[in-house]
């Protein structure tokens, strides 16, 4: 490996990145697949709720009711059980890609003239080694790349069943949402 230049540096770390995420698509579908699972798993419980309060509570069906009720406590559990599988998944990848920027870095440093590797202290090499290709892969892409993906599908997802519940409200919903958002976002919020 020949030693880059400082603008070639971020376009290589990213065809890394790229690279080792292409690796990770058979655990990134799993992820997608849980996170669909699990959105939902999340929209069960309001119509639940709306189940319990339109149908079994007037008609007073004690078994409806309690069925319901089972429902309501079995939902959270499961939905704490994906959500811990979506996170190791989400660390698993991460890691993985922190692993690969740190050996690249790694055989890249073996290659590299002596008089290049003079330039910096010994730490600050164990410091890119350690902790840069750490943040990349354990911050970005477990903590920031992956879960947008996954809030992403449960926002499409809440909004499809608000929509099949009740398609005016959830125009309202959507309008009065944008309202508030341009409002907060020039700083009129509140005033």
């Amino acid at each position: 490996m020949r030693l880059q230049s400082s603008t070639e540096t971020p376009n290589a770390s990213f065809t890394l990145l790229k690279e080792e995420l292409r690796k990770q698509i058979p655990r990134i579908s799993i992820l997608v697949a849980l996170a669909l699972v699990g959105t939902a798993v999340a929209l069960i419980q309001p119509y639940l709720f709306k189940l319990l309060i339109d149908t079994a509570i007037p008609t007073a069906d004690v078994r409806l009711i309690g069925l319901l009720l089972a429902g309501m406590m079995i939902v959270p559990v499961l939905s704490a059980g994906l959500n811990s599988v979506n996170h190791y998944l989400r660390v698993h990848i991460g890691e993985g890609v922190a692993q690969r920027l740190r050996q690249e870095l790694f055989d890249h440093l073996l290659h590299v003239r002596l008089v290049a590797l003079e330039q910096f202290t010994s730490g600050e090499h164990v410091h890119r080694l350690t902790r840069s290709c750490g943040r990349i892969g354990e911050v970005y892409v477990s903590e920031h790349l992956l879960p947008l993906a996954m809030n992403a599908i449960l926002l499409i997802g809440t909004l499809a069943a608000m929509t099949a519940l009740h398609w005016r409200l959830s125009l309202l919903t959507l309008l009065a949402f944008q309202n508030v958002s341009f409002d907060y976002g020039r700083g009129d919020f509140g005033a």
